[in-house]
């Protein structure tokens, strides 16, 4: 199976996010039940995130809401929609990365699986080695 062609820069957020999730932001039906989901950590709802992203506009991918974790936690149970929130901040974080607008965090995390239809799994394997530490010349020499 081939994964799914991304869009450059000039295509819209919107598409995007549909390209690599399948999930259509235009579906919102802005009920405001995520609207009311604002952390201290955010800086926008998930509603005004959708809001952004269907306007086209490239700051939703460095707003803090898009990068928090309790954001991410809330997106799982935000929409009446049936719209995988969780999906689509994934995806916007998957981009703001391949744009360069944010570097990379330390994560073991994969990158959303849209032909699973579902979000990363932690697949961390921590390194295993073998290496002894070099022997030093008064150890040869024993």
């Amino acid at each position: 199976m081939t994964s799914p062609r991304l869009p450059n820069h000039s295509s819209s957020l919107r598409a995007m996010v549909l390209a690599t999730t399948g999930q259509d932001v235009r579906r919102c039906a802005h009920c405001a039940f995520c609207a009311d989901m604002l952390m201290p950590d955010h800086d926008l709802s998930l509603e005004s995130v959708v809001q952004l992203v269907v306007m086209n506009d490239d700051e939703v991918l460095t707003s803090k809401t898009v990068w928090s974790d309790s954001a991410l936690e809330a997106a799982r149970h935000a929409c009446t929609s049936s719209l995988n929130m969780e999906a689509v901040l994934l995806a916007l974080r998957d981009e703001a990365i391949r744009r360069g607008l944010i570097q990379p965090p330390a994560s073991n995390l994969q990158p959303f699986d849209s032909a699973q239809g579902r979000p990363p799994t932690s697949n961390f394997q921590p390194p295993t080695s073998n290496l002894q530490p070099p022997i030093s010349n008064t150890q040869r020499d024993t």
